[in-house]
């Protein structure tokens, strides 16, 4: 079975200001709905269930807000323990919590809270462009250019996104603004034949097709 604490999983600690800063990290990005859904309640350790091993993260506290958290483990005298990275503003991610964020609080009233409808809003909406995205397939390594012409920008995008993770590239390598421009070009009417490059995933579209280029060792 699943190695867990309980059946759901291993619980962190994540709440909702790891949340709202995760959302806003991916704002600064220029990410799309996946970025944009932040710290994902459940995952598994790894790209799948089997390089997993079977051992899935959940985070049950998303939802709640900082102060509650400390507020309850004073009441229950838990002591807890403090990142001594968290107070690094040399770290982008500290720099929001330290400066930018309570300063978003002061004129925007309850940001936390959201930034993290937010991110369950883009969760949705990830989750749906996905299944429009499977139609595709990611087995081949040709696809006619007018199947994807056919596609909505966003669908497409998405649909890049994965093929790209799926023939080895990080996520985070693959940037927004590189599917957008593959996607703008897909479905224009231009003819000459254009490289789009996706972290380490070569796609070149021509005409009428666009093509998996493999990937030349790293000592050519």
């Amino acid at each position: 079975g699943d190695m867990g604490i309980g059946r759901d999983g291993n619980p962190t600690a994540h709440h909702q200001r790891d949340q709202a800063e995760s959302v806003l990290l991916a704002m600064l990005r220029g990410s799309g709905p996946r970025g944009l859904s932040g710290i994902l309640p459940r995952r598994w350790l790894g790209k799948d269930k089997a390089e997993a091993q079977g051992i899935r993260l959940i985070r049950p506290m998303l939802d709640v807000s900082a102060e509650c958290c400390r507020e309850f483990l004073k009441q229950h005298t838990i002591a807890w323990r403090e990142d001594h990275t968290n107070a690094d503003v040399s770290l982008t991610r500290n720099r929001l919590r330290h400066a930018v964020l309570p300063v978003m609080r002061q004129n925007a009233g309850d940001v936390d809270a959201q930034l993290a409808s937010l991110a369950e809003v883009q969760r949705s909406v990830a989750a749906h462009l996905a299944k429009l995205a499977r139609k595709v397939g990611y087995a081949q390594p040709r696809w006619p250019r007018a199947q994807l012409r056919s596609l909505d920008t966003c669908v497409l995008c998405e649909w890049a996104r994965t093929l790209a993770i799926k023939h080895g590239a990080s996520a985070d390598s693959i940037g927004q603004a590189a599917l957008l421009s593959l996607a703008r070009y897909v479905r224009s009417s231009g003819t000459d034949p254009h490289t789009f490059y996706l972290g380490i995933v070569t796609l070149r579209v021509t005409s009428h097709h666009a093509d998996i280029v493999p990937t030349p060792p790293p000592w050519d």
